[in-house]
């Protein structure tokens, strides 16, 4: 008599599952919330893949760039079932329940506008708008900080305080 095996020794059927490994460019643009946070050549090659996506396969739901880019800086590690539970998590995405196609069909996108990115950022060295060349720079939040103290008149001591404050945020990061 044979003895039955346990459901978690058994092999899979069918294909395996589809990983893209996203880790190195969801670490670079951590942080990244907003597409102007990127340089010029990563916002349009997130828009033109997006919109090839989007006039190859005649859907009535089009891809929102900003969706994208949400799933490329929050997954490092990009398969069909991570997807679904980011999508059905959160609060960006219109539809609480997205079908196995459409959760492909995302997939597709994301896996083709990282390796995009990936592409050029292995070529420019980096894709963020605040670390060009591989130099720190400031946040636009930090620089709306410093140009209203300027503004208000702020002291030389006040202005020189901030910028050890924005020092520090950028050597803790």
């Amino acid at each position: 008599m044979t003895k039955k095996k346990n459901p978690e020794d058994l092999n899979k059927r069918g294909r395996p599952t589809d990983e893209y490994d996203n880790g190195d460019l969801s670490a670079h643009l951590a942080g990244i919330v907003h597409l102007k946070d990127l340089n010029f050549e990563a916002q349009t090659i997130i828009r033109k893949t997006v919109k090839e996506f989007n006039d190859k396969t005649n859907s009535d739901r089009a891809y929102d760039t900003k969706s994208i880019l949400f799933l490329v800086v929050r997954l490092s590690r990009v398969t069909t079932a991570s997807v679904k539970q980011t999508i059905d998590s959160s609060d960006k995405f219109d539809c609480s329940d997205y079908g196995k196609t459409s959760v492909n069909n995302y997939k597709q996108v994301l896996v083709a506008v990282a390796k995009r990115l990936s592409e050029l950022k292995e070529k420019k060295g980096t894709i963020r708008k605040d670390q060009r060349n591989g130099e720190e720079y400031y946040s636009d939040s930090q620089l709306l900080k410093l140009i209203s103290l300027m503004e208000e008149g702020g002291s030389v001591s006040a202005i020189d305080m901030m910028i050890e404050e924005f020092k520090k945020e950028i050597k803790g990061n």
